[in-house]
């Protein structure tokens, strides 16, 4: 007959308390699962939040250098604006001047200034007829006199010229040269 005994070894050799059971073994292996796939989402969450950083940085620097460059455009349009007007009050003080300075001079000082003018164009002496009113006749003979073209221009008065005209005739053809004209050539343009 079977008999079925005990033996008690007393509490020394009582079972360890570190052995696993299979309930505690599953139960540990979904919780490593589970830590898996929280890392795993936590690295996407990462990774997404890095990227949106950088598309945030990207858009805010896209975003400066616009606003820069239209406040550089500003400023540029404002600088050329203050340019311009500087230019244009500088022709207009220039054209003063030269309206006084050309309306100071008195007419044996103009017939001097057009007859030197005329003959600063004349880049060979050739032959020429020079008219001129009677009242600058004068004027003009002395420099005709004292210049290279002595021997080469002889003068003629013309009552029907203006008195601050003169007109140099050739063969090449006539060219007339007045105060107006000369003081219009001086003048800035826009001023």
């Amino acid at each position: 007959m079977l008999v079925r005994r005990t033996l008690s070894l007393g509490d020394q050799y009582a079972a360890p308390v570190g052995i696993v059971r299979r309930e505690q073994f599953r139960d540990s292996e979904a919780a490593v699962e589970l830590l898996a796939r929280a890392r795993e989402q936590a690295e996407a969450l990462l990774l997404e939040a890095q990227h949106q950083r950088q598309q945030v940085i990207d858009q805010a620097s896209a975003q400066f250098w616009e606003d820069a460059g239209a406040f550089l455009q500003g400023i540029e349009t404002q600088a050329q604006a203050a340019n311009d007007n500087v230019v244009q009050a500088a022709r207009q003080l220039l054209n003063q001047a030269i309206e006084r300075l050309f309306g100071e001079c008195t007419l044996g000082e103009r017939a001097q200034v057009l007859i030197t003018h005329l003959a600063a164009g004349q880049s060979h002496a050739t032959g020429a007829t020079l008219s001129c009113h009677p009242q600058v006749f004068a004027q003009v003979q002395a420099w005709v006199a004292s210049s290279r073209f002595a021997a080469l221009w002889q003068l003629r008065e013309d009552g029907s010229m203006l008195i601050d005209a003169l007109r140099l005739s050739s063969e090449a053809g006539e060219f007339d040269l007045d105060w107006a004209g000369l003081q219009r050539c001086m003048l800035a343009p826009g001023g």
